[in-house]
């Protein structure tokens, strides 16, 4: 869909894409205690799971969203604003946010925030934000100009930086999400390994550990509780010149478990780890196919290991996918998570 706030007027952008007709749906389904990401702050109303942007060119080799949503686009904040309007008609009280990449671009981000204390909806990101993002802001001007020309001039980072020299910080961003009633965050931590990351296109800013601990605390100080998103087995072919593939060995996945366990308790409130799954439609699939040891008719689940490699077999992948959610979390956490339905993080 060719979306262009700047170019297409609202008129334009709403034969395009009508806002949702909530009238079709009965409400009185989303009314639970709970939505996905855990418990409501608020006990009336319904929830809503909705977007402000879509799609990423980010490109991480495992992902298939550039090729379903492609690249990031913003929908406008007039559209935005008319969606919202609509939701409070239809008795929604509080949502989730969707996109992509919403961190995308940081001051896009801040102002969708703005239309969401507006219209008074405590809400919750749960579609991924960017640390590597985040770092960027965190770590300031001097990090920037350390970085290489080419990660400079990426447009991965284009709007974080621009956002950066306007004098916006990673604290800055955190407490505006704050005062605009977000209570919870999805936060894209992936690997410890910056190993892992490159192969993977992704950036290696994630595997900094002392930006990522600083990140946690300031939006648990904010009263944001962080869900942490980790990934486990990445499988890649040769790169650079190698003639070996990369595979990530148990060490470095126990380093990947470690990274979990100390961000827990540096106030993360939830470790929810992810296994790396051959999806048809990504750049991986041609490759990491011919790994594929099991299918799974429930659409190749992130939590089931459907590779092995000489390194590792699907069980060990398993385990220690268990492994990481037992000892980041407890087993108590775990058992409320499965017996709930949801991420036992409760609203502050």
């Amino acid at each position: 869909m060719s979306i262009l706030p700047n170019r297409q007027d609202l008129q334009s952008r709403l034969e395009l894409m009508p806002l949702p007709d909530f009238g079709l749906l009965d409400m009185s389904h989303y009314l639970q205690r709970y939505h996905s990401s855990g418990a409501r702050v608020r006990q009336t109303g319904a929830w809503a799971q909705i977007f402000a942007t879509i799609g990423c060119n980010v490109n991480c080799n495992f992902c298939y969203i550039p090729k379903i949503n492609g690249p990031w686009r913003a929908l406008g904040l007039d559209w935005f604003d008319l969606h919202l309007a609509e939701l409070v008609k239809n008795g929604v009280t509080e949502v989730l946010i969707e996109d992509d990449h919403l961190m995308h671009d940081p001051l896009y981000a801040l102002e969708v925030a703005k239309l969401l204390k507006k219209h008074d909806l405590p809400w919750v990101e749960e579609g991924g934000l960017s640390l590597f993002n985040l770092v960027v802001l965190h770590k300031g001007p001097d990090f920037v100009a350390a970085m290489s020309e080419s990660d400079q001039r990426s447009p991965i980072y284009k709007n974080v930086i621009e956002a950066m020299k306007q004098g916006l910080t990673a604290k800055q961003f955190i407490t505006s999400l704050a005062d605009s009633g977000c209570y919870s965050v999805y936060l894209a931590v992936e690997s410890a390994n910056e190993e892992s990351l490159s192969n993977s296109h992704k950036s290696t800013f994630n595997s900094i550990q002392n930006a990522t601990f600083e990140i946690v605390k300031i939006f648990t100080e904010a009263g944001i509780q962080v869900t942490g998103g980790f990934m486990l087995g990445f499988v890649n072919p040769p790169s650079s010149g190698k003639s070996k593939p990369y595979i990530e060995s148990l060490s470095q996945i126990d380093r990947t478990i470690d990274y979990a366990v100390d961000l827990m308790r540096a106030g993360m409130a939830y470790a929810n780890p992810f296994i790396v799954t051959p999806i048809p439609g990504t750049s991986m699939w041609e490759f990491q196919k011919d790994y594929v040891v099991r299918h799974y008719d429930n659409g190749w689940s992130h939590e089931k290991a459907t590779m092995a490699t000489d390194e590792w077999t699907a069980e060990d992948i398993e385990c220690k996918r268990l492994e990481l959610l037992v000892r980041a979390n407890g087993p108590a956490r775990v058992h409320e998570m499965v017996s709930r339905g949801t991420w036992p993080v409760d609203g502050v």
